[in-house]
């Protein structure tokens, strides 16, 4: 019966697109991704945003394609796998993913992960975002390279399966979700084709993940066929602003590469239109690609390095980092309406954070700094100011909470503490302070607050600071607090 229902659903697919399909099978690969592309960015689709029947119309089609090519449903009798999103619990997405069966033996148990998502933005204040690069390129290639794939089988030794991503413009949802559900133990690759459409323009193609891979670097630049292509290996993905399908994979331990022409096309705007896209590099893509996954598929020695990027890498509960400081210091007078003017603060220290479950951050560490408020005449409080400088030693201690993914280097914070400074030296006009008794005061602690972001192993916070204690030993000069604002530039190990 389960058979039986499979064979049905194929045909039916088959019988809602004959007629488009047949004219499909006499057409040269460049005028069928042409065909793909334009109806995938045709005002019938109006942006394929996520959530949407255009979206739904969209994966249908793609479907629509798989079958008629004759790729095996992954999941049962169908090609279609559906997930919710928390941040939209009203709508249900769905990825379209297919298998081409490897026919060796030891390998066909193991897969390679090829996808590309299909979903854009949609209509957005009265304005169509039909996102060809982004990613009807890749959408397009994606059903030619399993075209290619599958007319080869039985050289293919590990199983390929094909994925066409929903809600990835939402999050790479749809790609999380399939890395969450696949045993990914037993991927030896995902291939993520994101914005492939501008190869004129970019002069090179760019795949960022060679480093995941054993010897990456040199089995991808002895891939047979590219013509005159240029391509860029780059060991790792390292953009701050941009990710793609790899992500949810690439946590799981797997090799990925993301491969992309990258954007220099209009991108997230309503020109990012079909027209602009060049389809003689489309094509060498799409058989560069389709032989890259030919190649893995049968390479029994290919495998993981064991190596991750950083943006991918998932937070430790510890971490140490160098820290550079550049801010403002200031004294003011809590019993009157006198603020004293701003100085220079600068230092240097070490920084350490403890990662606590989903969201909590402990931070401390050490500062030697320099302080420089600028210090009021007695006999002219409102006029010419001089330089206060003390050296000293602060160590904060805050507790706050990461704003983002837990297990992400990418996130922010805001966190609240104390802190305390012992000071060491201070002078006026190069002349020595006392530090004690009749002169400026040994230590100092106060409240503070922080907000930061961190891109993997950087990390920017500022960080305001209230002093609570005399700045000043003699009490005849009523009450002088302190207070700082900082950035503090980390870099962790």
């Amino acid at each position: 019966m389960k058979i039986f229902a499979k064979g049905l659903i194929v045909t039916l697919l088959l019988t809602l697109s004959s007629a488009s399909l047949h004219a499909q099978q006499g057409k040269q690969l460049d005028e069928r991704l042409k065909d793909h592309l334009y109806y995938l960015t045709s005002d019938e689709l109006r942006g394929r945003q996520a959530g949407t029947e255009d979206a739904v119309k969209a994966s249908e089609y793609i479907a629509e394609q798989f079958a008629e090519i004759g790729l095996e449903p992954y999941l049962g009798d169908s090609y279609f796998q559906y997930f919710n999103v928390a941040v939209a619990r009203n709508k249900t997405f769905r990825n379209v993913v297919g298998i081409i069966e490897g026919s060796d033996p030891t390998l066909s148990n193991r897969y390679i992960v090829v996808g590309a998502h299909y979903d854009h933005l949609g209509v957005q204040r009265g304005k169509t975002f039909p996102g060809a690069d982004d990613n009807a390129s890749g959408t397009s290639a994606l059903i030619e390279l399993s075209r290619n794939l599958l007319a080869n089988r039985n050289t293919l030794g590990r199983s390929i399966i094909v994925v066409a991503f929903d809600a990835e413009e939402m999050g790479l949802y749809g790609s999380t979700y399939l890395a969450e559900v696949m045993p990914t133990d037993r991927i030896d690759l995902m291939i993520s084709m994101d914005m492939i459409g501008w190869l004129k323009e970019a002069e090179r193609l760019t795949i960022q993940g060679a480093g995941t891979v054993k010897d990456g670097v040199k089995w991808l630049a002895e891939v047979p066929y590219r013509g005159d292509m240029k391509l860029s290996l780059n060991l790792y993905e390292n953009s701050l602003f941009t990710a793609t399908d790899t992500r949810g994979f690439a946590r799981a331990g797997v090799p990925t590469f993301a491969v992309t022409t990258g954007t220099v096309s209009p991108y997230h705007k309503p020109g990012d239109t079909a027209d602009k896209i060049d389809f003689a590099g489309l094509q060498d893509i799409t058989l560069f690609m389709t032989s890259v996954v030919e190649e893995a598929s049968k390479d029994a020695t290919f495998g993981r390095s064991g190596k991750v990027a950083t943006i991918h890498s998932t937070l430790p509960i510890a971490q140490i980092g160098l820290t550079a400081q550049l801010g403002r210091s200031s004294m003011r007078w809590p019993d009157s309406a006198m603020k004293g003017k701003k100085g220079l603060l600068t230092g240097v220290g070490a920084t350490m954070q403890f990662n606590i479950g989903r969201w909590l951050t402990i931070r401390t560490g050490a500062r030697y700094e320099w302080a420089m408020p600028k210090w009021p005449s007695d006999t002219n409080p409102f006029g010419a100011s001089t330089k206060l400088i003390t050296e000293q030693l602060t160590t904060p201690l805050t507790v706050g909470a990461r704003l983002s993914l837990a297990d992400t280097r990418s996130y922010s914070f805001i966190s609240a503490g104390w802190y305390y400074t012992q000071r060491y030296k201070a002078t006026i006009d190069k002349e020595n302070i006392p530090i004690g008794e009749a002169g400026i005061a040994r230590e100092d602690w106060g409240a503070m607050w922080e907000l930061g972001t961190n891109a993997g192993n950087w990390q920017l916070t500022v960080t305001n600071r209230y002093g609570l204690t005399n700045l000043l030993t003699n009490p005849a000069k009523g009450k002088t607090r302190t207070r700082n604002t900082i950035c503090e530039l980390t870099y962790f190990f």
